[in-house]
């Protein structure tokens, strides 16, 4: 009894040591026949890689400006933004020195209190800036949160991002192709949202197809075209994997998105995979909370500061 007793404490530290329990994806073959899982068992349920409660700020409409200074040793960040109940519309770009752009989202959703944002980008230790743009309305402040993980959780993360990556099936995982060199829109794929998922989890990445920069449009709806969440992606795709979680709650979910870039020059995958489900009412494990940063200590001072 005292050996199986050994036994069980030495798994149960084992496991904490590894953090299995704070981080995990669900890695679960989808049946063919449908889009999403529409259910999951209790020990393959996802939790979450976001911090639930992080620090936020407001930053005022009216196009006001914040930048972030990444630290040398960063490779990661990730970023979160939500309203109290208005239209979230918001730009987050990422540069490296004054006039190189590696990553840019648009953001309009049309309530970002139901749905707010959530995003993680990879990039080189080149000590880039995160710079934030709200709308040009002044009517439409955005309550903005940006946080390096550290060294360690941020491999963690990595790590966890390829393994749902290489787990996708072909119901996940989608290949879209860009247009012709008269402009329009390229390959349109879409993925049918089941009603007990409440958030899903998004993957782009060319390093399995043109290994280059990729151009995104991603278009949340939810009815026949009503599009409520509006997003326009740029990133640099083969080295920088972007990853992001929509929020789904409700009815009638569908993902619709487009390639914006030519033939030639813009071929990538993506996947969607269930990030939370409405029937699992246990909370999900925070994940960064012992290491989540006040956004004001990223913030870079202006000159007449």
């Amino acid at each position: 009894m005292k050996v199986y007793c050994s036994i069980v404490v030495l798994g149960f530290l084992k496991t904490l040591s590894l953090g299995v329990s704070a981080f995990s994806f669900p890695v679960t073959k989808l049946d063919r026949n449908v889009s999403l899982k529409s259910s999951m068992s209790d020990e393959n349920k996802p939790t979450a890689m976001y911090p639930i409660n992080p620090t936020y700020e407001t930053i005022q409409g009216g196009g006001t400006v914040r930048t972030y200074q990444m630290p040398e040793w960063a490779t990661r960040a990730q970023m979160a933004f939500k309203t109290n109940g208005r239209p979230l519309r918001v730009t987050a770009q990422l540069w490296i020195g004054p006039l190189r752009t590696t990553h840019t989202m648009k953001i309009n959703s049309m309530d970002g209190s139901i749905s707010p944002y959530m995003s993680t980008i990879t990039f080189k230790k080149l000590a880039p800036n995160i710079r934030i743009i709200s709308s040009d309305s002044m009517e439409l402040p955005v309550e903005a949160s940006v946080w390096v993980p550290p060294p360690e959780r941020s491999a963690i993360i990595g790590d966890k991002i390829k393994e749902l990556w290489n787990a996708a099936n072909s119901e996940e995982k989608k290949l879209i192709q860009g247009a012709d060199v008269e402009g329009g829109h390229g390959a349109v794929r879409t993925w049918q949202i089941p009603s007990d998922v409440k958030s899903v989890q998004i993957i782009c990445w060319s390093k399995d197809t043109s290994k280059k920069s990729l151009k995104a449009r991603i278009e949340v709806l939810q009815g026949p075209n009503n599009k409520r969440q509006d997003y326009d992606l740029q990133c640099g795709g083969s080295t920088q994997p972007f990853h992001c979680v929509f929020q789904t709650p409700g009815d009638g979910w569908m993902i619709r998105s487009y390639n914006k870039k030519f033939v030639e020059d813009g071929l990538f995958e993506m996947v969607i995979a269930a990030n939370e489900y409405v029937t699992d009412n246990s909370p999900p494990t925070t994940f960064m909370d012992s290491s989540t940063m006040d956004p004001s200590s990223l913030r870079k001072k202006e000159w007449w500061q």
